[in-house]
């Protein structure tokens, strides 16, 4: 394939590969992707393709940027998991509660909520 000699328009593209031809072609001409190649692969190269182009200076900018949001994704990811690990260990722990209230066999109540038979005696008052 002779890259010079690929001249489709934007409005001739009709297989996959030829939009990788016409994207790889034209590429330093965009300044956004064209409605043609508004897929994900497409807008993934596209990002590549940007970060690729950044000076050694902009490449370091980029880099800590994404550091510092993959720390504080992180952080967020834990403290919400954490808080839905808690919250799901409180509703137990009531509907524990409840059905000590109500009598409900020991057992029974271990098997309903996942809780072990010590952890229920803890909560008898």
């Amino acid at each position: 394939i002779e890259m010079p000699k690929f001249n489709k328009n934007e409005n001739e593209l009709t297989t996959h590969f030829e939009k990788w031809l016409y994207f790889l072609k034209h590429l330093a001409e965009f300044e956004s992707i064209p409605a043609i190649l508004n897929e994900k692969v497409f807008k993934q190269s596209f990002k590549a393709a940007e970060i690729a182009a950044l000076n050694k200076n902009q490449h370091e900018v980029y880099e800590q940027s994404l550091l510092q949001y993959w720390e504080m994704t992180s952080a967020i990811d834990t403290a919400f998991d954490d808080g839905i690990e808690h919250g799901i260990e409180q509703e137990r722990l009531g509907t524990a509660r409840k059905m000590i209230k109500k009598k409900i066999p020991v057992q029974d109540i271990s098997e309903i909520t996942g809780l072990s038979i010590p952890e229920i005696e803890k909560l008898k008052p």
